[in-house]
């Protein structure tokens, strides 16, 4: 039987405060000594992580687990490995333009320009990714409203604008440097953050920030 000790303790203060081997041995119910069981139960399997490949074969080399322990503990490794898997992953946190590269690299191979938007939450947090813009255009006909739209659509506190020069450099023309300026006081007004203007082409990227244009008064 389980040490009832164990027991009242797992349901005054919750499973966090038993060792592992304490936990595991709360599955072991009926047998003679649980605790000693789990026990040899990690170390033959090195810790909690090796309990991760359990199968029938390998439990039957525990001869002390009857048929009734082996499929608990079967049962219970699957389980949290199912909760595992229908965990989403947290979002990338995007706090440097090398951040958002790596979520932007098809970019430099696209034939057309876009325009795109990185939308984030307030811990920086990517949300989201839209595009704006696709075919030839000069960047200054770009709406300030179409750039903030996304975000103020989905309650997003900073974005980040990307676009690609697919013939040429990443190098920042007077006109985006002159549309960057005008995007950090629009942002300032709606309260929505520009963190960063990115030109991207199939020679490199350029981080309008991190060179300078445009983020003076950022």
């Amino acid at each position: 039987m389980p040490n009832p000790d164990i027991t009242a303790r797992l349901l005054k203060h919750g499973p966090q405060g038993l060792s592992d081997a304490e936990l595991l041995a709360t599955l072991l119910d009926p047998l003679p000594d649980p605790l000693n069981t789990a026990e040899a139960i990690l170390q033959a399997f090195r810790g909690l992580g090796g309990l991760a490949h359990l199968n029938l074969d390998s439990l039957s080399k525990i001869v002390s687990l009857d048929g009734s322990s082996r499929a608990r503990l079967l049962a219970a490794t699957e389980i949290g490995q199912r909760i595992l898997r229908v965990i989403p992953d947290p979002p990338p946190r995007i706090s440097s333009a090398d951040d958002a590269i790596h979520h932007l690299h098809d970019m430099r191979h696209l034939a057309q320009e876009h325009v795109r938007v990185l939308l984030l939450d307030s811990q920086e947090h990517l949300i989201g990714i839209e595009t704006l813009y696709i075919g030839t255009m000069n960047i200054t006909v770009l709406r300030t409203a179409e750039v903030f739209r996304p975000a103020i659509l989905r309650n997003c506190p900073a974005l980040l604008l990307a676009h690609n020069h697919p013939m040429g450099e990443a190098v920042p023309s007077p006109e985006d440097i002159e549309m960057t300026r005008d995007l950090i006081a629009a942002g300032k007004l709606l309260d929505i953050r520009l963190v960063d203007h990115l030109i991207i082409s199939p020679h490199g990227w350029t981080s309008l920030r991190r060179a300078g244009f445009g983020f003076e008064n950022a």
